[in-house]
């Protein structure tokens, strides 16, 4: 039987292959372009090495018995300041900076024993954190990389993958205590698993209005008045409550599946016009603000029973 570790290993060893054929097959020019005012694949490889730099650091804290120096700022200003101090290397420079880094957390990892990772659960936690956040950054790198190509179609297809890997990533399911997903950090809020009903709720709302572009039907309008949507919303959750965890789930990756499939019935034509170009940013924009409230609830559950 595998042990933990090497499990989880193996599965961040099979996206890394991933992501060398991804920057194997793309010119240095595709790595470097940036999709707007995004990251370019350059960026996120750069950023996918810091966060496993910062984790090297967290394993020695955690091997040496030693206080961790946590972060304390926003985690976009972090990623933005931690960026900004590798701006200077090439593509070799950055792929250099990315394997030695990752080397590193992979020497750490051989060195875990199956008595740590069921005795103290950070380092679980920080192994399962890698290949998710990989996952995540690899579909950002498709992204940049299809844009950059003129492929905006797979680029839409990789904007809502990664979108929602991002909530995924934050979520950590393999580590995370049940309780914490149902846990409601004060009366009249969502707990976690509300937010993950209502995400869902909404890409399913979008792939009518995906379908109904595939079609050349009216566009379906807001499902209530915009002075009406909190209300809508708390009570569309409300009726789906009893739903288990594991069917919130299954629905939270069905419904964005569905999303995805619609955009692929699109031409390029219907892809390109700018309804579905508002819903697919709208989409990022609700996945993310989203992301911070689950990150904010995972962070009072902490304080409260950790």
């Amino acid at each position: 039987m595998l042990l933990q570790v090497d499990v989880i290993m193996q599965r961040t060893r099979a996206l890394w292959s991933l992501l060398e054929d991804e920057v194997r097959s793309a010119t240095t020019d595709e790595l470097l372009a940036k999709p707007g005012d995004r990251w370019s694949a350059r960026d996120s490889l750069v950023h996918i090495g810091n966060w496993e730099e910062e984790g090297v650091v967290y394993f020695d804290s955690l091997f040496t018995e030693q206080p961790f120096a946590a972060n304390n700022l926003p985690i976009d200003e972090w990623n933005a300041q931690h960026l900004a101090k590798y701006a200077q290397l090439d593509m070799d420079g950055v792929m250099a900076y990315l394997r030695a880094q990752h080397q590193a957390l992979e020497a750490y990892a051989e060195r875990i024993t199956e008595a740590q990772m069921n005795g103290n659960p950070s380092f679980r936690g920080l192994l399962l954190m890698t290949p998710d956040h990989v996952a995540g950054h690899l579909h950002q790198i498709r992204e940049a990389v299809a844009r950059a190509r003129g492929d905006e179609q797979g680029a839409g297809l990789h904007y809502l993958a990664y979108a929602r890997q991002r909530v995924l990533t934050r979520l950590n399911l393999e580590y995370r205590p049940v309780a914490s997903l149902e846990w409601r950090p004060a009366e009249g809020k969502w707990n976690i698993k509300e937010q993950l009903i209502h995400l869902s709720l909404w890409d399913r709302h979008w792939v009518g209005l995906f379908d109904a572009v595939a079609a050349d039907r009216p566009l379906p309008g807001y499902p209530c008045p915009p002075e009406e949507l909190d209300r809508y919303n708390q009570e569309q959750v409300a009726a789906r409550s009893w739903w288990s965890l594991a069917e919130t789930l299954h629905e939270f990756g069905a419904a964005r599946g569905a999303l995805m499939d619609a955009y692929r019935r699109l031409t390029l034509e219907q892809a390109m016009s700018e309804p579905v170009r508002q819903r697919l940013e709208r989409s990022r924009k609700h996945d993310d603000m989203h992301m911070y409230s689950i990150l904010k609830t995972l962070g009072e559950w902490r304080k409260v029973h950790v």
